[in-house]
């Protein structure tokens, strides 16, 4: 039998022993940034975040849907309305509503001078 490899102990999605620094040395002796590894792990948080906003915006989607058709069931059995035009009609409430409001406040935070108030003369 042979002995085992240099990585047989370990996982296969170890780090390498010499992976590469996040900084390098300036020629005055401070760190200075290095810029490949900080786009990747740019990029990588990007990812993160663009799956975390995905799965949010799905969350959101299911949560419309199931309320949209709890609303629909009470106003069938209340009001003798049909079930799917009040289903469909009560999901895009819950759903478009929220976001329209969470869109204008967005855009009014990022208008320049948003929430500045103007001095008042006397």
């Amino acid at each position: 039998m042979s002995a085992p490899g240099p990585g047989a102990t370990e996982s296969r999605n170890a780090r390498p022993r010499s992976a590469p620094r996040a900084s390098r040395k300036r020629r005055d002796g401070r760190d200075a940034p290095d810029p490949e590894a900080l786009r990747r792990v740019t990029d990588r948080a990007l990812r993160r975040l663009g799956m975390a906003e995905t799965l949010i915006l799905a969350g959101a989607a299911l949560a419309a849907l199931a309320g949209g058709a709890l609303a629909a069931f009470l106003a069938a059995s209340a009001f003798g309305w049909p079930f799917r035009p009040a289903w469909a009609v009560a999901s895009l409430l819950f759903f478009v509503v929220p976001g329209a409001a969470t869109w204008v406040r967005g855009r009014a935070r990022a208008a320049p001078g948003a929430g500045k108030k103007k001095p008042v003369r006397e």
